[in-house]
């Protein structure tokens, strides 16, 4: 029963919960790019808020995942089918990748696979920060709300793209009220079409 209790307060120690980023390292990018990888394995129980994540890697976004599923196992009930869909070659080439980033990783340590897929690569990756801090330091509501006051929309779609961000103050929030088949690319791409609008009207100065 103590051992019980010890494994158990172990694990909750180790749930965590997964944002909107889905980190990987420059090693493992092309592979998620190519849908070579389709699944990430991480140390303890994680658990996504959203199943439509970013795909970032030192920095930038390079698109966007959408999280299927998640398996809770302990590291030593890893099979050469987890292996294949983590991108690698054989179990054994699997475990050796983790035990480099988890240093004390052991048999009886629990894992999450976390299931993935790719729905949107970005042709040009774009800087974390510049999402988390709006446009030339003017955030994403500013942009949205003077965009609707100077009419800088073309069509009915982004008018309503702006009327969100203006309402929510960010593109996440503007994603579940808009409750439409935009993505977080489309967004920021409407909203940077709108800020370029600002500068060249002299609303907004462009630093």
């Amino acid at each position: 029963m103590i051992k019980f209790y010890s494994s158990l307060i172990k694990v909750v120690r180790k749930r965590r919960e997964l944002r909107k980023y889905l980190s990987f390292k420059r090693d493992y990018l092309n592979s998620v790019l190519s849908g070579r990888k389709r699944t990430t394995i991480r140390l303890g129980i994680v658990t996504p808020r959203t199943p439509r994540v970013y795909l970032e890697c030192n920095g930038k976004i390079y698109g966007e995942l959408y999280i299927e599923s998640t398996e809770y196992v302990k590291f030593s009930e890893l099979t050469e089918k987890d292996a294949v869909r983590d991108g690698f070659n054989s179990l054994e080439e699997l475990k050796d990748a983790l035990k480099n980033i988890y240093t004390n990783l052991s048999g009886g340590d629990w894992v999450t696979i976390i299931h993935f897929r790719l729905i949107e690569k970005y042709i040009e990756p774009i800087a974390k920060k510049e999402l988390e801090k709006g446009i030339n330091g003017v955030s994403f509501a500013e942009v949205a709300r003077l965009g609707l006051a100077y009419s800088t929309y073309s069509s009915s779609k982004e008018r309503r793209v702006l009327a969100a961000i203006a309402y929510t103050g960010d593109i996440d929030s503007a994603l579940e009220k808009l409750c439409e088949d935009f993505s977080h690319r489309q967004i920021f791409g409407i909203l940077k079409k709108t800020f370029r609008k600002l500068v060249k009207m002299g609303v907004i100065k462009s630093s």
